[in-house]
């Protein structure tokens, strides 16, 4: 289970840290005693103190040096001069060669060491923060000055800055000193690369994921080394970032509320304060805004800017982070994920920044430790970032992935949903004019076209048993259908089961598995093997059926697959079901019920539409109107179940006796009407006659012994310029009343007929 990044665990890296800085204080604070008494020079502009200068050195003013004791206060300006004397301790220094003397790298203009030499002018050096020398190099730790040997019982040291800050000169051995600068060195380097790693690590993942929040990180980094390096002095030592040395200290100052406002405006993006705390982001907005106005100014080196400057940078740092930690006790209070990691990690940046102004103001005694623990902390708070934002990317990546499943799902229903419409609306089409012993094959063909679209399969069939007492198997590729078959014969007992239950499943067929077969039966030398999904159909009982998949490569299909199969299969079947019973309905409304012929009206419809098409097509068609004789007295002799009797055995002998594409009609109580499409008069008399000697051959069982009955038939063919159906139907009635007329059980042709004479033109008929 994936497990946020916590204030405990910020919590454990800042007891780490806290030891770390520890150790670092107790192996920097073992410098030697030496006394150090100030004094500082004021010029009024008008006078040089060139004089003071050497009366200093000479001693005179040495009753005016005040003892200090740790950390030296400097006030800033251009006109203050500031003085010290350095006085070594002899026991402290007796033994020891290779003296240096050590001052932290604080901004300041220039730093001057005088070594007094009897009888001749003092040895003086001079360093600068702004302008370092070669033999600085780029990690330089302080300002470092060799000593003679042996050495001075006294050392004068002039300071000049524009800024206030606070020094703490020390005396250190040659070995100690480079032992403390290897050490500062590889920590101020690993400081930068930690930062600068972090920062490169967090633009490329934007470049990949373009989260707004590592953009913000890499600024905030960004701006974060501009500052370590400048408050260090390293930033003028490296060849371009060196022209930042015109600016002058006001610089270190900007950077101070540059970092301020990047931390404000990447909390408020974090912590989704515009979405979340609109009146509160407005004025946060303006205060970045303000900041960055201010850090303009910090680029120009304008005198009296300077120590404004730096003064509002080491007040505004430490302010604007715990300014973010406490949006983020806010955003915590709300439930936002991540957000008390974030302010115990700008609590740590906080502590950082407060010890560095610290220092700088001479607030605190020890200024090493300050230096170190201060780039410690913000190092490993810079580290825990890059963690709360691996964190963010998980949630990040979490919402993207569940955003994602929801638009796969939405597409998944939309093409669902369109194939869904399309399976409606072709099964629609297609079955509309289907003819009913079609209406099954032509709805599975459909579905299995469907279904193979929708799903990847190395083979899929369509089964059927007693669906409309039809049983039936399709396959998709065609040559899968044997496969099929041999499953069914191996493994019909399962998938029976399985469709009975009616519940999708997925089978994984081994050569391992057992085949049941009959009794006396030889089990298959090559049984079917591979993994195959079974999805029952719903068709009624005692049937049944279902679609088999066989999946690609042991594919595991997912239970939202099998459930759209499902879906379209139930669909399928509804649809098919409808048209079935819909065509019963039509059927039943259409045939007679005691003969099983069709019925008057769909009799006469069916003949509209014959002398249509054989009139467009210049087609024969010929028509026989048959009447059972005396059927009347038939129903009054024997009763009317001989009566009905006969009328079944009628039209079975007509069904017999005629083509498929004839068509035969109950026209009224004991008449027939009979549509002999394609036939002429002489064909249609023929038939007649076959008809009736058919009939007279009949017989109905009564109570008293076997009842025969005859009919009469009319025969009429269509004429070229006859324009009705009806017109057609009047004359065949009327050739049948005439055969009755002529003594019944006959046949007779409507009109003056004579053989070859069809009533219709020899034209008409197109072979």
């Amino acid at each position: 289970m994936q497990r946020s990044f916590s204030g405990l665990n910020c919590g454990r890296w800042l007891l780490l840290v806290m030891l770390l800085c520890g150790f670092s204080a107790a192996a920097m604070a073992s410098a030697p005693v030496m006394s150090v008494g100030s004094f500082s020079t004021v010029a009024d502009g008008e006078h040089d103190d060139g004089a003071d200068f050497a009366k200093i050195l000479d001693g005179e003013f040495d009753d005016q040096f005040l003892a200090v004791d740790g950390a030296v206060e400097l006030r800033g300006g251009s006109k203050y001069t500031h003085w010290l004397r350095l006085r070594p301790d002899p026991e402290a220094v007796s033994g020891s060669h290779g003296w240096r003397l050590r001052l932290e790298r604080l901004p300041l203009d220039r730093v001057s060491l005088f070594v007094p030499r009897p009888g001749q002018r003092p040895e003086s050096r001079y360093l600068s923060f702004f302008h370092p020398t070669e033999q600085d190099g780029v990690l330089a730790n302080g300002f470092v000055f060799d000593l003679p040997d042996p050495l001075p019982s006294t050392l004068y040291m002039a300071i000049n800055t524009r800024v206030d800050l606070s020094v703490e000169p020390t005396l250190l051995v040659d070995r100690q000193y480079h032992v403390d600068e290897r050490r500062l060195a590889s920590l101020y380097g690993a400081v930068y690369a930690v930062i600068l790693v972090l920062m490169l690590g967090s633009l490329a993942l934007y470049l990949a994921l373009r989260e707004r929040a590592y953009l913000h990180f890499v600024g905030v980094s960004a701006a974060l080394v501009l500052l370590l390096a400048a408050l260090n002095g390293h930033l003028y030592a490296i060849p371009v970032l060196r022209l930042a040395a015109w600016a002058g200290p006001g610089i270190v100052g900007g950077l101070m509320l540059l970092v301020s406002a990047l931390s404000i405006g990447f909390a408020r993006y974090f912590l989704n304060l515009d979405q979340h705390a609109a009146k509160l982001a407005r004025p946060l907005r303006y205060i970045e805004w303000l900041l960055l106005v201010v850090v303009v100014f910090s680029l120009f080196n304008i005198d009296g800017l300077h120590a404004p400057l730096f003064g509002m940078g080491v007040m505004t740092w430490p302010l604007a982070s715990l300014l973010v930690a406490a949006l983020a006790v806010l955003a915590w209070r709300r439930g936002q994920r991540g957000a008390p990691a974030f302010a115990v990690i700008w609590c740590l940046i906080a502590v950082a920044a407060t010890i560095r102004v610290a220092v700088t103001q001479g607030w605190v005694e020890s200024v090493l430790p300050g230096l170190i623990g201060s780039q410690l902390l913000l190092a490993v708070a810079a580290f825990l970032i890059s963690i709360v934002l691996a964190d963010r990317v998980m949630e990040f990546r979490t919402q993207r992935d569940e955003a994602q499943e929801v638009t796969q799902r939405s597409e998944a229903d939309l093409r669902l949903e369109h194939q869904r419409r399309d399976l409606v609306e072709g099964l629609q089409e297609a079955l509309r004019g289907a003819p009913p012993g079609d209406l099954q094959w032509i709805a599975f063909r459909r579905l299995l076209a469907t279904l193979s679209e929708l799903l990847p399969h190395q083979g899929m069939a369509l089964v059927g048993f007693g669906y409309h007492q039809l049983d039936l198997l399709l396959a998709e590729p065609g040559d899968h259908s044997q496969r099929v078959r041999q499953l069914l014969a191996e493994r019909g007992g399962n998938i029976k089961g399985i469709c009975r239950g009616r519940t999708p499943m997925q089978l994984h067929f081994t050569e391992a598995d057992k085949v049941v077969v009959e009794a006396g039966e030889e089990p298959p030398e090559n049984p079917v093997c591979g993994r195959f999904a079974v999805v029952p159909l719903e068709i009624a009982k005692p049937g049944w059926g279902g679609v088999i998949i066989e999946s690609e490569e042991e594919r595991q299909y997912s239970h939202a697959d099998l459930r759209r199969v499902a879906e379209l299969a139930a669909l399928a079947l509804e649809i098919t079901d409808d048209a079935v019973s819909q065509h019963d309905l039509r059927r039943r409304a259409e045939i007679d019920s005691l003969t099983g012929t069709f019925n008057r009206r769909a009799g006469e419809t069916m003949l509209e539409s014959a002398f249509e098409h054989a009139q467009q097509g210049r087609l024969p068609l010929s028509t026989l109107f048959i009447d059972l004789d005396h059927f009347k007295r038939i129903n009054d002799e024997f009763g009317h179940p001989v009566g009905d009797e006969c009328l079944r055995l009628l039209a079975e002998c007509l069904r017999r006796q005629l083509r498929g594409e004839d068509v035969v009609s109950r026209y009224g109580g004991e008449e027939f009407l009979v549509l002999l499409p394609g036939q002429s008069q002489d064909q249609a008399r023929k038939i007649a006659e076959r008809i009736r000697e058919a009939v007279g051959a009949l017989r109905v069982k009564h109570e008293t012994g076997l009842a025969k009955f005859t009919v009469s038939i009319g025969v009429a063919a269509r004429k070229g310029d006859e324009g009705a159906a009806n017109e057609l139907i009047e004359r065949a009635d009327r050739a049948m009343y005439q055969a009755k007329r002529n003594g019944r059980n006959r046949v007779q042709l409507a009109g003056n007929y004579q053989p070859g004479q069809d009533g219709f033109e020899p034209g008409d008929l197109i072979l």
